[in-house]
């Protein structure tokens, strides 16, 4: 421990200067925070106003529009590094907690200087921290086992257990919608936002990122979100990207689904589901017919559904349909950041 002064005294006074510059740090970046924020908030209210003004175009973003949202997060990111760089600067400050200069426990001078500069009771010189030191190494006292350390410990474990599992699934639906064509973060100027689970429901799961996509610094930066519906079914993985708004399973499952599939529910007609494709219950007239995507083969003669994927492409089984049956296709947005639908599998 280096100390400015040869006092108890000094070095408290020594805390209490590093307490002050680190507080006006934390006071810069929460005043550059706050600011972001208004600049944000500033830019959706400037949009607002536009479309209540009956502004056609309300919705797009014009020159100068992000100039002060960009400039306010330049600001906060400078003060979030300057704070970063005092703290590794001052590796003994506690930067959490509060001022707490690191102290070697191994060193007696060291701690008995620490401890009567708290001014904590009894012997607390260097000869008494010795003294009980040896008297501790030749009688160790014994240490009392918990009596549910063994259960501790397996509950430890099962956390670890599913922590590592959690992280090996959201890697694989990263990776099938890498596979897929799709974007699985978002860039900007100073930080990336990567996908992340926002819900989980009826073994699906919903991924979701958002944050300011840098373009350009002509451009700037624009609000951006990715949002992908994942699962695994008799075919494998498989991933469908919907809109950036959407953030639960529920709410994609309902965007999914054609409203020709959602009135034929709500009319007590059977549907069954195979991949990107409805089957719904229909009149013998119209059986057959509807809207049947080039990699799903309907066989009559049989009354299978048939998934003719590639012969490297995992297959959906073949459905039996004994009734008259019409075909609806599923349509989600397609990979990349086109609002263009199309076939989700």
């Amino acid at each position: 421990m280096t100390n400015t002064s040869t006092t108890p005294r000094g070095f408290a006074a020594r805390c209490a200067e590093l307490s002050a510059d680190l507080d006006a740090l934390r006071a810069t970046r929460e005043e550059a925070y706050v600011a972001q924020r208004q600049a944000q908030d500033d830019y959706h209210a400037t949009k607002e106003a536009r479309r209540t003004a009956g502004d056609q175009m309300w919705f797009a973003t014009r020159p100068g529009d992000t100039d002060a949202v960009n400039a306010a997060q330049a600001d906060y990111r400078r003060a979030v590094a300057a704070e970063e760089k005092w703290c590794k600067d001052h590796p003994g400050f506690d930067c959490s907690g509060g001022p707490v200069w690191s102290v070697s426990a191994h060193d007696a001078r060291e701690l008995a200087f620490w401890l009567k500069d708290l001014g904590l009771p009894g012997s607390r010189s260097m000869t008494a921290i010795n003294r009980i030191r040896k008297e501790r190494a030749a009688n160790p006292p014994a240490m009392p086992v918990p009596a549910d350390a063994g259960r501790r410990r397996l509950a430890l474990k099962l956390r670890a257990l599913k922590d590592e599992r959690d992280r090996a699934e959201l890697a694989a639906m990263v990776a099938e919608i890498e596979r897929r064509g799709g974007e699985t973060h978002i860039t900007g100027l100073y930080e990336t936002v990567s996908l992340d689970r926002a819900d989980a429901a009826e073994g699906l799961t919903l991924l979701h990122a958002a944050g300011w996509r840098q373009y350009s610094r002509a451009y700037g930066a624009r609000q951006a979100a990715l949002s992908y519906l994942c699962g695994t079914d008799d075919a494998g993985r498989w991933a469908v990207r919907v809109p950036g708004t959407v953030t639960t399973v529920a709410a994609a499952l309902d965007w999914l689904e054609p409203a020709a599939v959602k009135k034929a529910r709500r009319d007590g007609k059977r549907v069954i589901r195979q991949g990107d494709v409805y089957a719904v219950e229909t009149t013998k007239a119209h059986d057959g017919t509807g809207d049947l995507p080039d990699n799903h083969e309907w066989r009559p003669t049989t009354r299978y559904l048939v998934h003719t994927a590639g012969n490297n492409q995992p297959h959906h089984r073949p459905a039996k349909i004994t009734w008259p049956v019409r075909f609806v296709a599923q349509r989600a947005y397609t990979m990349g950041r086109s609002g263009r639908r199309g076939s989700a599998d």
